[in-house]
C-alpha cells in the first residue's frame, strides 16, 4: 500500500510552530502585513498586537486621531507600547480641532506606562496647554529617551521642564529644543543618575546631578551669557561626565561667545575627545587669525582631543576664500600644539593626519570619521 503525504496547508505549518517563533516572524513582517494578520485568529491577534503597537509614529492628524481613538477604545494596548513619536503636524486640521486632538494625545500617553522612547516635537495649533499639560501631568515610569520641542513661552516654564525631568530618573537621552532661554528656580534640583546624552539649553545644567555617565552634550548657547555664566555652566558639565570616559561636545552660539567657551572647556574640561563649535548666525564662515591664535593657546590642554570642527549653521558647506596653504599650516600647527589631534575641519574644509602628515579630504568622510549624524550635530 502506497501512503500520500498531503501537503501542509500554511496555517497547519503555523499551528506547529510554537508561539515565540511565530512572535519573531511577525516581527519581521511590515505594519500593513502585522495589521492583517491581527485578523487571521485570535492567536495572531494576541501575538501580533504586542509587535503592531511596540513602535508608534505618527504622520499626520488623520493618523494620530485614528490612532488615539483606538487606543482609547482598547486601553489594555497602550502596555505593549515602547517606542512613541509623534511628527510635527501641519495643516489643514481634520475635525475634531487640534486642542482636542491634543488631549487626547496626552490622553494616550498617560495610559503608556511602559514607554521607554518618547519624541514629541512642536505642534503648531496645540501648543501651550497642551505642553503645559505634557509636562505637569504625564508620568512614564520607564522613560529612557525624550525629546520634546517647543517655540513660545518656555521661558516661564523652565520649573516645569525641571519638575517634568525630576519625575524621570531613569532617563539616558534628554533632547529639549526650544527658541527661547529656559531659566530654573536655583533651589530646584534634576537627578539623572543614568543620563549620557543631553541636548538642550544650556540654562537646564546649573540644577543638574547625574552619576558622571554624561558622554554626549549639545549645548544651545543664549546671546545674553555672561563669561561667569559660561563658565559656571561649563563646570557644571564637567561634573555630569567622568574624566575617563571619552566626552563629545556641542555648543552652539548666536554671538561671539565662543571664545569664553572654549576657554572653560580647556580650564575645566581637557579629557574632551571631540569638540564642535557651531554658531548659529552668519558671523562669518573663515577662522580670522585672532580666532586661530586664541584656539591654539588653548589646544595644549586638552590632552585627549581627537576632533575638532569650527562649523558655520548651513548643512552644507560653502565655498571658502581661505588660503589652503595657510590651513594646511594652521592645521600643522594645531597638531603641534595638541598632538592627540587626527582629524579637524575649519573654514569648510576638513583635514585628517595621515602617514606622510596632514592631508585634505571630503566633509562628508569627516562627519562619518567623527560620527556626526547627517544633520551635522553629534
Amino acid at each position: 500500500m502506497i501512503v500520500t503525504r498531503q501537503p501542509h496547508t500554511g496555517m497547519e505549518i503555523f499551528q506547529r510552530l510554537p508561539n515565540e517563533v511565530i512572535a519573531e516572524i511577525i516581527g519581521v513582517a511590515s505594519k500593513v502585513n502585522q495589521a492583517t494578520l491581527c485578523r487571521v485568529s485570535k492567536l495572531f491577534n494576541d501575538l501580533c498586537l504586542p509587535t503592531l503597537y511596540r513602535v508608534v509614529l505618527l504622520e499626520d492628524y488623520a493618523a494620530a486621531l485614528a490612532f488615539t481613538s483606538t487606543l482609547l477604545a482598547n486601553t489594555t494596548r497602550a502596555a505593549t507600547i515602547r517606542s512613541f513619536t509623534v511628527e510635527r503636524l501641519y495643516e489643514p486640521w481634520p475635525q475634531p480641532s487640534p486642542p482636542v486632538l491634543g488631549g487626547m494625545l496626552l490622553a494616550s500617553m498617560k495610559l503608556m506606562t511602559r514607554l521607554e522612547h518618547l519624541f514629541f516635537p512642536a505642534l503648531y495649533k496645540l501648543q501651550d496647554n497642551c505642553f503645559d499639560a505634557l509636562l505637569a501631568d504625564v508620568t512614564l515610569p520607564c522613560l529612557l529617551t525624550c525629546g520634546i520641542s517647543h517655540f513660545s513661552s518656555w521661558n516661564a516654564a523652565g520649573d516645569k521642564i525641571g519638575l517634568f525631568l525630576q519625575r524621570h530618573p531613569t532617563l539616558t537621552r534628554v533632547r529639549l529644543r526650544t527658541n527661547m532661554r529656559i531659566v530654573i528656580s536655583p533651589t530646584l534640583r534634576i537627578s539623572l543618575p543614568n543620563l549620557r546624552h543631553y541636548d538642550g539649553s544650556v540654562g537646564l545644567l546649573p540644577s543638574m546631578e547625574a552619576g558622571g555617565n554624561l558622554t554626549r552634550a549639545r549645548l544651545h548657547w543664549h546671546s545674553d551669557h555672561e563669561d561667569e555664566d559660561i563658565d559656571q555652566a561649563v563646570k557644571v558639565l564637567c561634573s555630569l561626565s567622568n574624566p575617563t570616559i571619552p566626552f563629545f561636545a556641542v555648543h552652539e552660539y548666536r554671538d561671539n561667545s565662543w571664545q569664553p567657551i572654549l576657554t572653560s572647556m580647556a580650564a575645566h574640561m581637557p579629557h574632551t575627545t571631540a569638540l564642535q563649535m557651531r554658531p548659529l548666525a552668519e558671523f562669518g564662515t573663515d577662522l580670522t587669525e585672532q580666532i586661530i591664535d586664541h584656539i591654539t593657546a588653548c589646544l595644549p590642554v586638552f590632552t585627549k582631543l581627537v576632533y575638532l570642527a569650527f562649523e558655520c549653521e548651513a548643512a552644507a558647506f560653502p565655498s571658502s576664500d581661505a588660503d589652503e596653504d595657510d590651513d594646511c599650516n594652521t592645521v600643522e600647527t594645531w597638531s603641534e600644539a595638541c598632538p592627540t589631534l587626527e582629524a579637524c575641519c575649519f573654514n569648510s574644509c576638513a583635514w585628517r593626519k595621515g602617514e606622510d602628515g596632514w592631508e585634505e579630504f571630503d566633509m562628508s568622510e569627516f562627519r562619518a570619521l567623527v560620527g556626526i549624524p547627517d544633520s551635522g550635530y553629534w
